[in-house]
């Protein structure tokens, strides 16, 4: 039987805002994964649909407060934008968290 304190457990936190306006709709999603064990897998799903498997491996961001990075390129869409990340560990249990990115296109009526 193992006990963990809670800050023994894997931490997921993202490094943006939840409304953003833009001219275009391409939008990076940042995430920070912190972690004292190995993780067997990392999902990034985008508005319920699969966006990233295995995403430990694709670790761009250099960050010394994380032990994992995750950073992918998103096409948001006009309003409401889900991204969810799922953290894997060899034991299978898993750790969930989400943002919610709201897109406000700028107007492009002239004044």
């Amino acid at each position: 039987l193992l006990k963990f304190k809670n800050d023994d457990l894997p931490q997921i936190s993202f490094m943006q805002d939840s409304i953003t306006t833009r001219i275009n709709d391409k939008f990076i999603i940042q995430a920070c994964i912190r972690s004292k064990s190995n993780l067997k897998n990392i999902q990034v799903f985008f508005n319920d649909s699969l966006l990233l498997d295995n995403a430990g491996a694709w670790n761009s961001l250099s960050n010394n407060d994380c032990d994992i990075s995750v950073a992918s390129d998103l096409q948001l869409l006009k309003g409401l934008n889900k991204v969810e990340l799922v953290i894997t560990d060899f034991k299978n249990h898993q750790i969930r968290n989400n943002c919610k990115i709201y897109f406000i296109p700028p107007s492009h009526e002239n004044w």
